[in-house]
């Protein structure tokens, strides 16, 4: 299995629309050369409280403020995220790991 490192930057949510699939970040992504797919919730102490993976459609480009998500969510504006790229798993096995479940944080 050959793993790489992910980026990562944090923000704090400021409005999430009616859908509950649309927010809007209290910062800009700097630059878009990372790719990022991966959205996180954190509580207080930093820890992974919910996640979801950027709406496919989508892609984040420099200055953007709004994120478009696969999934509706109970996050609320003040909440802090990470958005971050996904880590580059390849496997050398014909069985890799089953994928992490829905509910892993919940």
């Amino acid at each position: 299995m050959t793993n790489s490192r992910s980026t990562t930057r944090s923000f704090t949510i400021s409005t999430v629309d009616a859908t509950k699939k649309v927010i809007t970040m209290s910062g800009v992504i700097a630059d878009d050369k990372y790719g990022y797919t991966l959205v996180k919730q954190l509580d207080a102490t930093g820890r992974v409280t919910g996640w979801a993976w950027l709406d496919k459609e989508r892609t984040i480009k420099k200055g953007d403020r709004q994120l478009t998500l696969d999934r509706t969510v109970d996050w609320q504006a003040g909440d802090s995220i990470q958005v971050s790229t996904s880590s580059t798993c390849v496997y050398t096995t014909a069985n890799p790991p089953p994928p992490v479940p829905d509910n892993l944080w919940k």
